[in-house]
């Protein structure tokens, strides 16, 4: 394989893993409380934002869940099943299956259909590039992308998917949705057999509130920041929450500098247990080296 191919390849992967795990627009997962709400009980007679805190608070503590979920760009959808902890910083398993015209020259580089294992840490992710890669690298199939490599190596954008990766969890979109200030309660819903509370709302970029309960200036100040370094000026959320105050489902939908950008997850099995293992070394491809060695070849 060519080097330039493996950049590709390497690049490719990198963004599917990313898209298919964090949150779509931006942003990153706060630390909010819920100034007195209740872990328990039905948040359909709460006012909107005090249902959003509570579930914020009550799926926070959960501290895993199975996710299924679609994240959709003009080029590039990323399907993804698995299960996550956002215990201590973000790890899990997860089956990625990318499709679309920014996902087929890396999977034709890598031999694949666009399926792979992915394994998160909260220090780096590893996947699986299947045998072709694994020929071309000597018998090991795993690629590990380090975190603190690929803010090196990306500047601005890899430090923001680096804080991504370890301070993902579901109430990132819920703790947005709280910043803007402005939540519908649009009635009661049934999503995949659960009842539940839909609640939506616009993110105005330039509207996000510092005065929301949990959220201080500084909060507000980074998530303006991350979203319109992107640029994204509005995101529109719906979010379903059950009758204990967990998150079931997500959307987000926005439009960025690169395109619009689409995404639902299904959110299952709270508290679930996860456990990861990282690859073998003897298994395994450092991408940072790999690409350093190439840069000098």
């Amino acid at each position: 394989m060519k080097h330039a191919g493996l950049r590709t390849a390497a690049a490719g992967v990198a963004a599917v893993a990313a898209l298919g795990t964090l949150s779509a627009c931006g942003g990153h997962s706060t630390k909010a409380s819920a100034n007195g709400s209740s872990s328990s009980g039905s948040t359909t007679a709460a006012s909107p934002l005090a249902a959003l805190r509570a579930a914020v608070t009550n799926t926070n503590q959960q501290q895993s869940a199975k996710v299924d979920g679609t994240t959709k760009t003009n080029q590039m959808s990323v399907t993804m099943k698995g299960t996550l902890d956002w215990s201590q910083g973000m790890s899990g398993n997860m089956t990625l299956k990318m499709s679309g015209a920014q996902a087929s020259s890396a999977t034709a580089q890598l031999g694949t259909d666009g399926a792979m294992q992915a394994r998160y840490t909260p220090d780096a992710m590893f996947v699986d590039m299947g045998p072709t890669m694994a020929k071309s690298d000597g018998g090991k199939p795993w690629m590990k992308y380090s975190y603190d490599a690929l803010a090196k190596q990306l500047g601005a954008s890899g430090d923001a998917m680096k804080e991504e990766f370890q301070n993902n969890n579901p109430t990132r979109s819920v703790q947005m949705l709280i910043a803007s200030g402005d939540v519908k309660s649009l009635g009661s819903a049934t999503v995949n057999g659960v009842a539940t509370t839909h609640y939506a709302g616009v993110v105005d970029v330039d509207k996000l509130l510092g005065a929301q309960p949990g959220l201080d200036a500084a909060t507000v100040k980074q998530l303006q920041g991350q979203l319109k370094s992107q640029g994204i000026k509005n995101d529109h959320i719906d979010v379903w929450v059950d009758g204990h105050g967990l998150l079931v489902e997500k959307v987000e939908k926005c439009a960025m500098s690169s395109g619009t950008m689409n995404s639902t997850a299904f959110y299952t099995d709270y508290g679930v247990k996860v456990t990861v293992t990282p690859p073998p070394a003897s298994q395994t491809m450092d991408v940072s080296k790999m690409l350093a060695q190439q840069g000098k070849s």
